[in-house]
């Protein structure tokens, strides 16, 4: 065992410059992770008042202004109602009901946002790795927000003709544009750092077992022992290797 560890360590020394190929696996690991998207920010704007009114879901009568939606918009994704229906479109592995539920919220409040980009329009906004996902959930929301304004305007003019409310006016059917999805790419990030080191590990351990393989498919004599039973003579003694020494003394006498 201890003459293979030797023979092992000597190829590996014959061969040190086999050990710079290490650095290619994970380089190219690097390379390809900067090329590829790490996430997708996908979105759909809506042509909308910003004062238009939207049906309050936790409510059967009240109703809050787009803009007001926009700024609290955590209420607005983070339903229990929706969360239900994306259940529906959504396949899980989950086999609990409110577990699912409960994983949609999640889901929904981490990577969903809304903003008001420009007056007169509104944007539903996905930022994560499930390009899938992020579609339907941008969709889906898109429809929601123009399903609560019908029903807020539905509400208002039942209202009006009871109890006015100012500042909330009836305004013109939603205008719904077409899905953006923007790959996002980016050089480096922290999540990268696990996988590069195991990366790094195992181009160490293929170059390693590589050397073990030449070294051991090399027929050449790797010990004087080995001589000697190979030729059936018996082994009196070797001569080291004065290269070094000749080498060392060739220094000193410059």
């Amino acid at each position: 065992m201890k003459f293979i560890l030797r023979q092992y360590w000597a190829g590996i020394k014959t061969r040190k410059s086999f050990l710079a190929l290490i650095v290619i696996p994970p380089v190219l690991y690097l390379l390809i992770a900067a090329y590829l998207p790490s996430s997708y920010l996908i979105t759909q704007d809506v042509e909308i008042d910003p004062e238009a009114p939207i049906a309050v879901a936790a409510s059967p009568v009240d109703v809050k202004s787009v803009k007001e939606t926009a700024r609290q918009y955590e209420g607005f994704f983070r339903n229990v109602f929706a969360a239900l229906e994306l259940d529906e479109l959504i396949a899980s592995s989950e086999p609990n009901e409110n577990l699912r539920v409960r994983s949609l919220l999640a889901l929904v409040g981490h990577h969903m946002s809304m903003e008001i980009p420009e007056t007169g329009r509104v944007r539903i906004r996905y930022l994560g790795k499930d390009k899938e996902t992020g579609q339907l959930l941008v969709t889906y929301y898109t429809e929601r927000l123009v399903q609560k304004a019908s029903e807020g305007q539905a509400r208002v003019l039942r209202q009006t003709t009871q109890t006015p409310q100012p500042g909330v006016a009836v305004t013109a059917e939603p205008v719904i544009h077409e899905v953006q999805i923007t790959p996002q790419k980016e050089i480096w990030n922290d999540s990268r750092l696990s996988p590069l080191i195991s990366v790094g590990i195992l181009s160490l351990m293929a170059i390693l077992c590589l050397i073990g393989i030449l070294e051991m498919s090399d027929p050449s004599f790797k010990s004087e022992r080995q001589l000697a039973q190979y030729l059936n003579c018996p082994f009196l003694g070797s001569l080291p290797d004065l290269s070094n020494l000749a080498a060392a003394l060739d220094r000193r006498r410059d």
